[in-house]
């Protein structure tokens, strides 16, 4: 099926992005629809006060079988085709939604009286919105969205949204029952975008010819990406612990790994700067109903003391500068996972509405290294899901099925505990034994190439115009 991304200001130098001021689109012109432009850049943030970029949409334009039309160009209207209204969250839901201190005119109050026309008289049109990045997506964002379609008149069943939530169920349930609204509901789309970003990274680090990143091969070349012979490498550490944000789980992961010491057997980053809960420490005294994770009362001593472990220790580096904003792309030392015999991989998200996956569980398994996962339920069902194995023959991963965030937290650890407790000899024993796994989910990766998404968005584009609420891509 064709897909027509449809926008409203269409000139010779390219179309306008949906969605924003007409004021603004002098800026375009100006720079010569060089969008990446430092001095772009600069004076449209001094304009918008650091609230516009440019985020182009970069999920459906993958598809292959696409065209960009004017709103004012459409006379023919073809029935086996879709046409989109692309708008971007740019990477922020809050912002998004105007669901700041500061509130301001969204994008949906720039759609055009004549795309809405065309909306709502015409099955095959869409309103598109895509969120990239970070996988947090819940009921109240859904429900901020339908209010802003009621207010500038948008049906909101003519609404497609992709994110990389793998809850939109849960999300969409949630929301029927929270405001009683269970008509004409929108499309939600879950995109595992971590995996052919960082199936690209490493192809593109490994030197592996790619037709989408034409990358040579080079002699010279020094890749950045850990093979299997790293096994037999003396390692300085047993774990690899990265850390940045600090968000409550990871707090509280941290605080038992500090308390028992056993946080000397990692080779692990600590930044206070970045925490989250900079009151962690009177919450879990004073107001432990405000804390996300029940924890249970015989630990509270333990969590307590490696806090302050923590907060004493302050800041430790061994990959890059804990900058809160470094992506987790293009960033790989390879290193860190040969110095160590399996990676503690603390995901973004814990709770079971959100469910998803980022670039850290794939960081292990593009450097063949076994894993623990500090995340939502089901984050190692997902990547079965995607072809992906993982480690039960060697530890207990039930955790992995317990919806009760303090319960799941508790046998993390205790898994964590086990592992850390073998000698070097065992360790190294166990690794080799996983030799064929480790190997396979590294080749696997590699598949999710320029083809794999292209097949993958055959499939779901072809369910657009079913009665399907919530789709799966990735």
């Amino acid at each position: 099926m064709k897909i027509n991304f449809v926008y409203d200001f269409v000139s010779n130098a390219g179309s306008i992005v949906n969605g924003i001021d007409p004021l603004h689109i002098k800026y375009f012109f100006d720079f010569n629809f060089d969008l990446q432009n430092q001095n772009y850049v600069e004076i449209v943030n001094s304009k918008y006060n650091g609230k516009f970029w440019h985020w182009p949409n970069t999920f459906l334009y993958l598809y292959g079988n696409t065209d960009e039309i004017c709103t004012s160009d459409i006379n023919e209207i073809k029935k086996d085709e879709l046409y989109l209204y692309p708008i971007s969250t740019q990477g922020d839901l809050y912002e998004f939604t105007s669901d700041r201190q500061i509130k301001h005119k969204t994008k949906f109050f720039y759609i055009s009286n004549s795309f809405k026309k065309l909306l709502k008289e015409n099955d095959n049109f869409l309103i598109y919105i895509e969120h990239s990045m970070e996988g947090y997506f819940d009921s109240y964002i859904l429900k901020n969205i339908y209010d802003l379609c009621v207010e500038n008149d948008i049906p909101f069943d003519k609404v497609l949204i992709t994110n990389g939530s793998n809850s939109n169920q849960i999300t969409l349930d949630d929301f029927k029952e929270k405001y009683d609204y269970v008509k004409n509901l929108p499309k939600l789309v879950t995109y595992n975008w971590q995996v052919p970003y960082k199936s690209q990274d490493m192809r593109v680090a490994m030197q592996l010819v790619d037709e989408q990143v034409g990358v040579e091969k080079s002699d010279t070349f020094r890749s950045t990406i850990a093979t299997i012979d790293h096994l037999n490498n003396p390692k300085i550490k047993k774990a690899l612990l990265l850390t940045r944000r600090l968000r409550m789980h990871r707090i509280v992961l941290l605080s038992l790994l500090f308390n028992d010491k056993t946080i000397q057997d990692t080779l692990y980053s600590l930044d206070m700067s970045l925490n989250f809960y900079p009151d962690f420490k009177q919450m879990l005294l004073n107001e432990r109903e405000n804390i996300e994770i029940n924890i249970e009362d015989d630990y509270i001593e333990n969590v307590l003391n490696g806090y302050d472990l923590m907060v004493k220790q302050n800041k430790k580096v061994v990959d890059y500068e804990l900058t809160p904003y470094l992506s987790g792309f293009g960033n790989e030392s390879k290193e860190l996972y040969e110095n160590t015999f399996f990676s503690i991989v603390q995901e973004t998200e814990f709770s079971i509405y959100q469910q998803c996956s980022t670039e850290k569980i794939m960081q292990p398994i593009m450097h063949c290294h076994p894993f623990v996962v500090i995340g939502s339920p089901y984050s190692l069902k997902n990547l079965k899901r995607l072809g992906f194995k993982t480690f039960d023959k060697w530890w207990d991963e039930s955790y992995d099925n317990e919806i009760d965030d303090w319960k799941r937290l508790k046998k993390i650890y205790e898994v964590i505990t086990i592992l850390l407790s073998k000698t070097d000899i065992e360790l190294k024993n166990m690794i080799f034994e996983m030799k064929e796994i480790l190997i396979y989910n590294q080749e696997h990766l590699k598949t999710f190439d320029g083809q794999y998404i292209n097949n993958s968005l055959s499939n779901v584009v072809n369910e657009f115009n079913s009665k399907k609420n919530v789709i799966r891509v990735l």
